[in-house]
C-alpha cells in the first residue's frame, strides 16, 4: 500500500487594514493539505475565519478601527507592492514600493 503524497496550497489571503486609512495591519495566508492530482480546489476562507483573523489582529491593534478583506480567488502576493484597502469600496489595492530596511517594517507596529 503506498502512502498518497500531500501538497500544501494556499486556501487564500485574509488582509486586516485600518477602517479609517485602508492601511493594511496583518496578512493571513490559509494554507491548506491536498492529496497531489486530486481534482478540485482547496475550500475559501469563510466569512468565520476571515472574522477570526480579524479578532485575532484587532487585539494588538487596539486603537484602531479594526476591519477584515478576504483576497479575491487567484490572488498571489507580489514582491515590492504594498498593499492597502479602499475603505469606502472594501477593495484590495496594490502600491508599488521600494523595499524597506527590516527595522522600517516595525515603526508603525502597534499605532
Amino acid at each position: 500500500m503506498s502512502m498518497p503524497q500531500i501538497d500544501n496550497v494556499s486556501a487564500g489571503y485574509v488582509f486586516v487594514y485600518d477602517g479609517e486609512t485602508g492601511d493594511v495591519l496583518w496578512t493571513h495566508e490559509k494554507i491548506v493539505e491536498v492529496i497531489r492530482g486530486a481534482p478540485g480546489r482547496p475550500a475559501r476562507i469563510s466569512d468565520a475565519e476571515c472574522e477570526h483573523v480579524r479578532a485575532s489582529a484587532a487585539r494588538i491593534f487596539r486603537r484602531r478601527e479594526v476591519k477584515a478583506v478576504v483576497a479575491p480567488e487567484g490572488f498571489t502576493v507580489r514582491e515590492n507592492v504594498r498593499m492597502s484597502v479602499d475603505p469606502a469600496k472594501q477593495t484590495l489595492r496594490e502600491i508599488e514600493d521600494e523595499p524597506r530596511s527590516f527595522a522600517d517594517r516595525f515603526t508603525d507596529f502597534g499605532r
